[in-house]
């Protein structure tokens, strides 16, 4: 469990256990929970869920044509935004959609 600093809105982690049998894999268990911590705090719960519904479309659209969705290749997400288009998407949404498949990618 992480623990949040009120005062200074710092996320620390919790002390990992570190004795006999647990070592390293411990402290790297604890590094990954505090990382998710960081990844969850960067961005509004708001935005998780569009992020989820934009990931959700076009997973469901990749089934749809056959094609990989997670790792996607260039040609698949520049396909994608095509269809988008040509459904009479903004550009603002097609922007939006790319940046959301970005952050997928990297997590």
């Amino acid at each position: 469990m992480t623990v949040v600093d009120s005062s200074t809105a710092v996320l620390h982690p919790p002390a990992p256990a570190l004795g006999p049998g647990t070592g390293r894999s411990a402290l790297l268990i604890a590094l990954d929970e505090v990382g998710h911590d960081y990844d969850r705090a960067a961005r509004a719960e708001a935005t998780w869920r569009a992020y989820r519904s934009d990931c959700e479309d076009f997973v469901r659209w990749c089934e749809v044509v056959g094609l990989v969705a997670l790792p996607a290749s260039e040609e698949t997400v520049a396909r994608y935004l095509v269809h988008l288009a040509e459904r009479g998407r903004r550009p603002s949404t097609l922007a939006r959609r790319l940046a959301r498949l970005s952050v997928a990618h990297q997590m």
